[in-house]
């Protein structure tokens, strides 16, 4: 599964010459890489002046083809510039030596360039053999793409932006990806010969969910225990993961279990989301361009605004592209979907219920006696009743001549938004669902508007009895499906 390969030093030498006087002048620097290396280009005697550099040409790596680039400071004359694969952990290796081009501007005002520049590229990284997990080894007699490709297949109902990546992948053909690291912190090769060698990190990670499991099971005296999960053909194992971490939880994970054949357990789902960015562009600490939880907690230390926080978080999920996540749509949720139409319903069903019932629910009178009865029946049959629509027809129609129209269409919105909410959550689109509990709120709005409670509590009693009992319980309803995102509010 892991075999080692060498890094090939980069030299690359170019001499030219440009005369006069300008404010900018751009050259470019030729090398080769290879797999895991990084190259230091040094541009030798030059004048204080200001470098940028941009990959303009590159072996492929991952899907835009391009290389990270770490721009050092202009030091006297020495200008260091290093390409570092190391932030692309995911992307494809090309076993070959590969040339690169690099575009290097110089800007100086109103001073004369030298007439010739010493432009050396040299391998700046650490000569020591990696380390690369292989899918395919005909030597070691290991051919995971056949047994992936047959098990991701098989994973119709995962989201539709994981599979395609995947089968891209398979399609492509599965090729060798680095899984050691130069750095004085993480887990050591247990190796001779791999000292500064340490394991990426998410190559050992999802190995530690299978031995926390073990070391829970050995603190509750029950050293076997684990096995009723990680060996149970019946656990569900599901990965919440952003997409940077696809290929390892659905590739190198799985091939790493079928290779022990030991009756481990696989995923069941990935639901991994796209990358959330903030206010158009990509969080960054380094830039100062994030939220602090604990800076927002200082800021907004109310319970409402942390649920608000919590909602709007969950309505911009990225689940299956990247989404953006602005304080101005925080505001809007609050106040135009939490405040106007979920709060507003529960506010005025409370309120009414305060001024005329006392703050107690009513009790329904002999005409509305079967009211319970007729609405459990509804959401207890109300598959099979759908599936036939002169059945589903004649319910209706029976139900209306016993209550109203607007009894029977709320209920209707109810009970098949809830089963759709079931539905989003099972299959992981949990922005679906909160819209769809939304929806159920907007529908209560419009309940209640249309019963007219304020109108019938002078004329009907008894219809406003049952207008507000069936508000009521709504209010209920939608405290239990909000409850995930809303947990202070929904107490």
């Amino acid at each position: 599964m892991m075999k080692r390969i060498a890094t090939v030093a980069v030299i690359a030498v170019l001499l030219f010459s440009c005369k006069g006087k300008s404010d900018e002048k751009a050259f470019e620097v030729s090398g080769t890489i290879t797999n895991n290396s990084a190259t230091m280009i040094y541009l030798e005697h030059l004048p204080m002046a200001t470098a940028q550099a941009t990959v303009v040409d590159s072996a492929r790596l991952g899907k835009d083809g391009k290389y990270e680039l770490k721009s050092g400071s202009l030091e006297s004359s020495v200008f260091n510039l290093r390409l570092d694969r190391s932030a692309y952990p995911f992307a494809s290796v090309i076993n070959d030596v590969k040339k690169i081009t690099v575009n290097v501007t110089f800007s100086k005002e109103n001073k004369e360039f030298p007439e010739k520049y010493e432009v050396k590229g040299s391998d700046a990284s650490n000569k020591m053999k990696d380390f690369m997990f292989a899918f395919n080894s005909q030597l070691q007699a290991i051919y995971f793409k056949d047994q992936l490709a047959d098990w991701i297949s098989k994973k119709d109902y995962w989201k539709e932006n994981v599979r395609n990546f995947m089968l891209n992948l398979l399609e492509q053909g599965l090729v060798e990806r680095p899984i050691t690291r130069d750095l004085n912190w993480g887990v050591p090769v247990p190796l001779e010969g791999a000292e500064g060698k340490v394991l990426y990190v998410w190559f050992e990670a999802p190995i530690g969910y299978i031995s926390s499991t073990q070391e829970w099971a050995e603190k509750i005296g029950q050293p076997e225990k684990w096995k009723e999960y990680w060996l149970n053909p019946e656990t569900r194992l599901i990965h919440f993961i952003g997409k940077d971490n696809i290929v390892f939880h659905t590739l190198i994970f799985p091939a790493m279990l079928h290779a022990r054949n030991d009756g481990y357990i696989l995923p069941e789902n990935v639901p991994a989301n796209e990358f959330l960015n903030l206010e158009g562009k990509k969080f960054s600490k380094s830039r100062n361009w994030s939220i602090d939880l604990i800076d927002f907690l200082k800021d907004f230390p109310e319970n409402n605004s942390i649920d608000a926080l919590r909602y709007t978080l969950a309505m911009n999920l990225p689940e299956t592209r990247d989404a953006d996540f602005t304080w101005k749509d925080y505001q809007s949720r609050n106040n135009n979907e939490l405040s106007a139409i979920f709060g507003n319903f529960v506010n005025r069903s409370l309120e009414f219920l305060r001024a005329n019932f006392n703050l107690q629910v009513p009790v329904l009178s002999e005409k509305y006696k079967d009211f319970v009865q007729d609405w459990n029946y509804f959401a207890e049959n109300f598959a099979t009743l759908k599936n036939d629509e002169i059945k589903f027809e004649e319910f209706k129609q029976s139900f209306i001549q016993k209550y109203s129209e607007n009894d029977f269409q709320l209920l209707n919105t109810l009970i098949s938004n809830i089963d759709l909410v079931s539905k989003h959550y099972e299959t992981y689109r949990f922005r679906d669902a909160i819209t769809e509990t939304m929806n159920i709120s907007r529908a209560a709005n419009k309940y209640f508007n249309d019963e007219e409670p304020w109108k019938s509590v002078n004329q009907d009693k008894e219809k406003a009895a049952n207008t507000l009992f069936v508000s009521v319980q709504l209010c209920n309803s939608l405290g239990i499906l909000f409850s995930s995102k809303l947990d202070s509010t929904t107490r």
